[in-house]
């Protein structure tokens, strides 16, 4: 893991934090966020009551809903009912609001 404190900051699993600042050529003068792993990224909330924590997986092609690191199909939602996203775009859309 490295973490920065000159702006870039690199947060990795793995190998990968030091794989993407050598490939990349990353500077210090870079004040972005990174976080890198070999295998996939987790993003999990409710921790507090961990048996109840759901999240979201970044693997190599997707990023998909988990309850308790395990694929969860139709339980997450993007937004709320009054704090919506104001467009989507997607290469195609099989439904759109519950919808085929």
């Amino acid at each position: 893991m490295r973490i920065g404190a000159c702006g870039l900051t690199v947060v990795g699993a793995g190998e990968s934090s030091t794989n993407l600042i050598s490939a990349a050529s990353l500077t210090t003068g870079n004040e972005n966020l990174y976080l890198t792993a070999d295998g996939e990224i987790f993003l999990e909330s409710t921790c507090n009551e961990i048996a109840n924590r759901k999240g979201i997986k970044i693997s190599s092609g997707n990023i998909i809903p988990v309850v308790k690191e395990s694929n969860s199909n139709n339980t997450l939602n993007l937004g709320a009912s009054g704090v919506r996203f104001a467009h989507a775009y997607l290469g195609s859309a099989d439904s759109y609001g519950g919808t085929t």
